[in-house]
């Protein structure tokens, strides 16, 4: 039955039907008694729609069909209407009806409870792969790049950190990471100019944008921090698209 395709969507009220079946068949024996359940379609907060109910109606068919419930008499009808809906829908109000066989009952609460368990260990493997720690780390001490076996060392000034370094810590705390084609962490790109007037290329930023020597020495200066880095094989892209952002991109 597991691998069964079922004439009908399993929605959070299919499952309450099949959870209050259950409980009131292991509470009165109803199989065995013949005790008659009467089933609330709709609670307050559980509205109908036209997609909902077709489901409901495959759903007590296919009840019927597999002999695990006996209607007796005729359902109880009423009109609703909600904002949501074109028009008013006639809808069951409730249902009473005898259990005969609580086998198809219990092997579809499993089954729910199966793909759960299942939608959960995917879940958990998805939040998982998303907070696996990065490859790609960066010591801003020492001043070291390392990614598996690969390391870079940007270096040190005495008096403070040199253009390289300081310009790539900036691209670092506000890189982008991309795994297995997923975006994990979406940072933020950098005004260009702005980046240049704190790394001390102009005074301001009119001045950086009329000089175009002063452009041309930030231009190398990303290249500089860019090249070895690929060279060596680091997943990772300085782009320059509206703006200056790290990217890495893992597989």
């Amino acid at each position: 039955m597991s691998t069964q395709k079922l004439p009908f969507e399993i929605t959070p009220q299919i499952k309450r039907y099949l959870e209050e079946i259950s409980n009131f068949n292991n509470e009165f024996f109803a199989h065995d008694s013949g005790k008659v359940f009467t089933q609330e379609f709709y609670l307050a907060n559980e509205k109908p729609t036209h997609r909902l109910e077709e489901s409901n109606q495959n759903f007590w068919k296919y009840l019927q069909e597999n002999k695990a419930i006996k209607l007796v008499g005729k359902p109880t009808l009423k009109t609703v209407y909600y904002s949501d809906l074109d028009e008013g829908m006639v809808v069951p109000f409730q249902y009473r009806f005898k259990v005969l066989d609580i086998k198809p009952i219990e092997e579809l609460l499993k089954r729910i409870k199966s793909d759960e368990e299942e939608i959960q260990k995917i879940d958990e493997v998805i939040l998982a792969e998303n907070y696996r720690p990065s490859k790609v780390e960066f010591d801003g001490q020492s001043a070291v790049l390392r990614y598996k076996t690969l390391s870079h060392k940007f270096q040190k000034g005495i008096r403070g950190d040199p253009p390289k370094l300081k310009l790539f810590k900036q691209l670092w705390d506000n890189r982008s990471h991309i795994r297995k084609g997923k975006k994990i962490a979406v940072g933020s790109t950098l005004d260009h100019v702005v980046l240049a007037v704190d790394l001390g290329f102009a005074q301001e930023r009119h001045s950086y944008e009329l000089n175009k020597e002063l452009r041309n020495k930030f231009d190398q200066l990303v290249k500089d921090v860019k090249r070895p880095l690929k060279k060596k094989g680091f997943p990772l892209e300085i782009e320059r698209k509206n703006g200056i952002q790290l990217v890495i991109v893992e597989k």
